[in-house]
């Protein structure tokens, strides 16, 4: 985070340099030069740091650090087997609402409801074990995504009444919210694997 901060303000500082220099090269107003630069290095700023609820649809916001999600293991572009043992994250659902993981094949459209993700009111970390990625019949190879959604009260008791694997989804439904993802490579499932 500190690295962050001398790289923005030593880009202020040359920028504003450099205009100032500009503005008495061509004789401008150096006030209207330095309120220019000043707001487009405000806009850097921000666009570095980002602001809560700009972003990409569907992404996560950069809300308060208990609040963000982020999937810890395994890493992104991971091989994984059938029966995925263990999968770790970070992060919780505010109040009144939970988080749910959901696999998908990339050659399928819809989103498989593989469990409920613990709540991690410490900050330590969440886990999940035995997800199944896919079938036994999936080609090595086959990219997946989990993805973690957040449900709101509603979705919650919807989602709590149907066992893992028995719900899928074909679009993100209302009172959901995309929060995390990691994209998994299965490897070849041996009949050990099933979860």
């Amino acid at each position: 985070m500190i690295w962050k901060i001398f790289i923005v303000v030593g880009a202020v500082v040359l920028f504003v340099a450099v205009c100032v220099g500009a503005a008495k090269w061509r004789k401008k107003s150096i006030n209207k030069t330095l309120g220019l630069s000043l707001s487009a290095a405000a806009l850097a700023v921000v666009a570095f740091f980002g602001i809560e609820g700009i972003g990409e649809p569907g992404s996560p916001s950069t809300g308060d650090a208990s609040s963000r999600v982020s999937i810890t293991y395994p890493r992104d572009a991971g091989r994984v087997q059938l029966c995925l043992r263990t999968l770790e994250g970070v992060g919780r659902a505010p109040s009144g609402s939970s988080l749910w993981l959901l696999v998908r094949g990339s050659g399928n459209t819809n989103y498989y409801l593989a469990r409920r993700i613990p709540d991690d009111p410490d900050s330590q970390g969440w886990t999940v074990g035995n997800v199944q990625v896919g079938n036994a019949e999936t080609e090595p190879g086959q990219r997946y995504e989990l993805v973690v959604w957040k449900f709101d009260a509603r979705l919650t008791d919807v989602a709590t009444h149907f066992s893992s694997g028995a719900v899928e989804f074909s679009s993100r439904p209302p009172g959901a919210q995309h929060v995390a993802k990691r994209i998994v490579i299965r490897a070849a499932a041996t009949e050990r694997d099933r979860c």
